[in-house]
């Protein structure tokens, strides 16, 4: 194939008058086209996702931002969008066919685009949760430096209502926790805290568990302030009011709260199946009193020259 140059142009204007006209490559070209193809591919995309009845959700700010910027593309890219055309690229067969060319890249680019916001997602997700955990451990040890732990049991102690008062009061705080706190949040700095005093003062470690975990799903959903209500508003379509979502969710709220008193009253719900299930039996064998090996007698100690001397 002849080397394209300024001898070898069919046009004049790729060839003598190249250096003259070469500010109009930006418009006139084929890489001006795909750019101004994949500006309309994008801009069909935001208008289907505002329009009604499309059937394609609405996108936000940030995905609408990305969209108008893809069209922006380097010539690398507007050679690998020819390749597929002419001659297939990564396993794409060949498409002899540009604006199919152009949106077999666009798909890719999205795919790849949706990947890379999913992994940032999931790695500042991860380091929010591990810097959680360091924050809330260290906060745990330097209270209970301080001998907060035992300011707390002293205070549940006192509690009117014994184990059962104590622990109300505790499901109490966490209850109220829920509406501003992410259950791991709770689980970090509630946890180390509060429950050891409840076990100190008998509580059953299982039946607290429940109470506890039944506790936080319900509060996650009380309006106004749940926190798995603001989850909900932020994936939920413009037309779907809050105060639809908060009628929504008065059903499974009815649900916990009956769930909750029953596990108060009826402990046996969630601790009988514990309770025959001994795993004690299955981790280490059992001696009967009266097989207990002899309890071997002190040693000797160092001889005292005041002792009398044995016959």
């Amino acid at each position: 194939m002849m080397h394209l140059e300024s001898l070898t142009a069919i046009s004049p204007v790729d060839g003598r008058y190249r250096a003259t006209a070469e500010a109009l490559a930006e418009y006139f070209s084929e890489y001006a086209l795909m750019k101004m193809r994949l500006t309309a591919e994008c801009e069909y995309l935001i208008a289907l996702s505002e329009t009604k009845g499309a059937g394609m959700r609405p996108l936000t700010a940030d995905e609408k931002t990305m969209l108008r910027a893809l069209p922006h593309i380097a010539i690398k890219d507007a050679q690998i969008i020819k390749r597929i055309e002419r001659e297939g690229h990564g396993g794409i067969p060949a498409t002899n066919h540009d604006v199919k060319a152009v949106e077999i890249w666009l798909r890719g680019e999205l795919n790849f685009v949706r990947l890379a916001e999913t992994v940032r997602l999931v790695a500042k997700l991860t380091a929010m949760v591990f810097m959680l955990l360091i924050g809330a451990s260290t906060f745990t040890l330097v209270f209970r430096g301080f001998e907060g732990n035992l300011l707390v049991a002293r205070i549940l102690g006192n509690v009117p209502g014994g184990t059962s008062g104590a622990v109300a009061a505790v499901m109490a705080a966490t209850f109220v926790l829920g509406f501003f706190l992410d259950a791991l949040e709770i689980i970090f700095l509630v946890v180390p805290i509060a429950m050891p005093p409840l076990l100190f003062l008998g509580a059953d470690p299982v039946w607290l568990a429940v109470l506890t975990a039944i506790n936080l799903q319900t509060a996650f959903l009380l309006p106004p302030f749940g926190f798995a209500l603001f989850f909900l508003r932020g994936v939920a379509p413009p037309e779907l009011r809050t105060t639809e979502i908060y009628r929504g969710v008065v059903p499974f709220i009815a649900i916990g709260l009956v769930v909750l008193t029953l596990v108060w009253l009826l402990p046996g719900i969630v601790t009988a199946l514990a309770r025959r299930v001994d795993v004690s039996d299955a981790t280490s064998p059992t001696v009967a009193p009266g097989d207990w090996p002899p309890i071997p007698p002190p040693p000797d100690s160092a001889p005292n020259s005041s002792d009398p001397e044995p016959p």
